[in-house]
């Protein structure tokens, strides 16, 4: 939040005909009645503004500040016209904004992977930002491509899609297709002992999905054992 400029003169004279509490034997509530009247004074004669994230990035520059301005004002020529070449201007300027971005933060990654050792706080820092998860699985699609939505329906699709990626016979370190995007096939030479360690990791799991797809057919069970009687007594 920024604050905006301050009116003195009106903070000075409304501070001044303020009715301080002064009959209060409690403590918190003498300081909750006062926060309460200091938190309307700043509201009205010193608000504060919403703003975006003060402290530039790290692989941010002045270049890209300038592609970044560059495609805001072709942005607002296209709404202003409406035309196709407008249009075709924008998207020029865009697709060059967006490549630059890309470039510099790539840069940046690998400044940071160069220097790991020597500045290991940068390197955590930034690493920890980008692998935040969820708790939660996200969404899974059948074969069909209909997202699933059951406990059920999601390890039942993810055990369809390893047992037709992680064959016996698999001659690629990609699995063949994947689970919500595809994969440009690509080749790669291969030992036995790599093909036996990779048809191990496949059977490991193949049985950990068959183990989740039977918890989660046991846990929808117990649940809707235990809807049953609430219908019953409806």
């Amino acid at each position: 939040m920024l604050l905006q400029s301050i009116r003195h003169e009106g903070l000075l004279l409304a501070a001044s005909q303020l009715q301080w509490p002064e009959d209060a034997t409690d403590v918190h509530k003498t300081w909750d009645r006062i926060k309460t009247k200091i938190i309307s004074l700043a509201d009205a004669f010193a608000s504060l503004l919403p703003h975006g994230r003060l402290n530039r990035p790290w692989w941010w520059s002045r270049w890209l500040a300038k592609l970044l301005s560059r495609k805001r004002a072709a942005w607002k020529r296209f709404l202003a016209t409406n035309g196709h070449s407008r249009y075709l201007q924008y998207l020029k300027e865009r697709n060059t904004y967006d490549r630059a971005q890309s470039d510099s933060k790539k840069r940046y990654e690998l400044t940071l992977e160069q220097k790991s050792k020597t500045c290991p706080k940068a390197y955590y820092g930034y690493v920890q930002s980008k692998a935040a998860t969820g708790e939660a699985i996200g969404c899974i699609r059948d074969a069909g491509g209909n997202p699933t939505i059951t406990s059920l329906e999601k390890a039942s699709a993810l055990q369809q899609h390893y047992e037709e990626s992680f064959t016996g016979d698999l001659d690629n370190a990609l699995p063949a297709h994947s689970i919500t995007t595809e994969y440009k096939a690509w080749s790669q030479p291969q030992t036995e002992e790599t093909k036996g360690i990779q048809n191990d990791k496949s059977q490991l799991l193949l049985a950990a999905y068959h183990q989740q797809l039977e918890q989660a057919d046991k846990r929808d069970s117990q649940l809707w054992q235990r809807a049953r009687p609430e219908e019953d007594a409806q």
